[in-house]
């Protein structure tokens, strides 16, 4: 219960607009979602894009690497486990290009 001396919040000290234009904020929080990605911290197209495509060369070499060196593997428990490799491998730049291309429609 307030004494005589605490001091209760008024409309001025709550952050409570009471006149036209008083507590307005220069970008209000429901037009956040409107704000660029870059604006708010997030990677810009162009980093995206970067960043797919250095995943997408990965991806390349690492599928590369295994088909050349695959042939060569006597052990059959070794091989289907590269094989498989291989697949995910190749399953992860189908993704990437479709990812390349959903970006480029943003």
């Amino acid at each position: 219960m307030p004494t005589s001396r605490t001091r209760l919040p008024t409309a001025r000290t709550s952050g409570i607009a009471t006149e036209p234009g008083e507590g307005e904020f220069s970008s209000p929080a429901c037009s956040m979602h409107e704000a660029p990605d870059a604006y708010m911290g997030y990677a810009d197209t162009a980093e995206l894009t970067a960043l797919l495509n250095e995943l997408l060369d990965t991806e390349r070499a690492l599928s590369g690497v295994l088909r050349e060196r695959l042939p060569r593997v006597r052990s059959d428990h070794l091989r289907a486990e590269l094989t498989g490799m291989l697949k995910t491998h190749e399953g992860n730049i189908a993704t990437l290009h479709a990812l390349l291309q959903n970006l480029g429609k943003r």
